[in-house]
């Protein structure tokens, strides 16, 4: 069994995707996966479903939670079995073994690929992120309707995808593909042009593919971009890349920025949503 949220929410069983046609039903199963290995009691589904939850809430969940179930029996005995509840407790859970759950292989790729920076392993770190962002296609839960705390909890794992391209360009960097990288660099920055990293990382390939002067030009893009989208300065760390490409000081440019720790959204998501 496989099980998704790092794009549609979805659950297929020997590649077979189990049909669920319902936003309200992929919302329910987004917050029982984000919430795995936790009980999630009624009051966390109604954080996580509504604003302002109904006053059928308790009625809608049991509900949502009975189709949902239907859905799986559809698929299998031991598919419907892996979503329990407790008597006496509200509450739900849906077990999901190690391996099976893309966020969990993405979460611990990402940590592998860190401890591997540490350790100065820069071609197995790159690797271990290209397999980690390869992993999502498209938003976390793309096709769920999105309201309550599940709405930024999908954003936080959205963030997480953003970091881990981030690291994966730095050590792709390090390794000296910076011709290579330009395009997504630019296509990064165009997406996201009030991030520091991307910026930074454009102007260190620029150098570092031998274009000094494209450099300062996306140096002065960038300060002049931050002043007018966020009315500051540009970060200490450009400022310091800028005076470092005016230097010609390629061994400062070249070298691998600290990488990002890569947000998590496991026990922490968990409390948020009620568990």
């Amino acid at each position: 069994m496989t099980f998704s949220i790092l794009g549609p929410a979805r659950v297929a069983v020997a590649g077979v995707p189990v049909p669920i046609d319902s936003p309200a039903l992929r919302a329910v199963l987004a917050a029982l996966l984000i919430s795995r290995e936790h009980q999630l009691r009624f009051d966390g589904f109604e954080r996580v479903l509504w604003d302002r939850p109904p006053p059928s809430s308790e009625s809608n969940i049991r509900s949502y939670v009975a189709r949902l179930r239907a859905r799986f029996r559809t698929a299998g005995p031991d598919l419907e079995a892996r979503l329990t509840s407790a008597r006496g407790r509200g509450g739900y859970l849906l077990r999901v073994a190690d391996g099976e759950f893309d966020l969990a292989v993405f979460t611990e790729l990402t940590r592998r690929a860190q401890a591997r920076l540490r350790q100065g392993r820069l071609d197995d770190a790159a690797d271990l992120l290209h397999r980690a962002v390869g992993l999502w296609h498209g938003p976390a839960g793309s096709d769920v309707n999105v309201s309550g705390a599940l709405m930024r909890l999908l954003e936080d794992l959205d963030e997480q995808r953003v970091v881990a391209v981030e690291d994966l360009l730095d050590v792709r960097l390090a390794l000296g593909e910076s011709g290579s990288l330009l395009q997504q660099l630019r296509t990064m920055v165009l997406e996201n042009p009030t991030r520091e990293r991307p910026r930074a990382q454009l102007i260190r390939a620029l150098y570092l593919a031998g274009d000094p002067s494209g450099a300062l030009l996306a140096y002065q893009q960038a300060r002049a971009d931050f002043d007018e989208l966020l009315g500051i300065g540009l970060p200490e760390r450009i400022e310091r890349l800028q005076h470092a490409v005016l230097r010609r000081d390629e061994g400062w440019i070249r070298q691998t920025p600290a990488v990002a720790t890569t947000g998590r959204v496991s026990p922490a998501g968990a409390q948020v949503v009620g568990a």
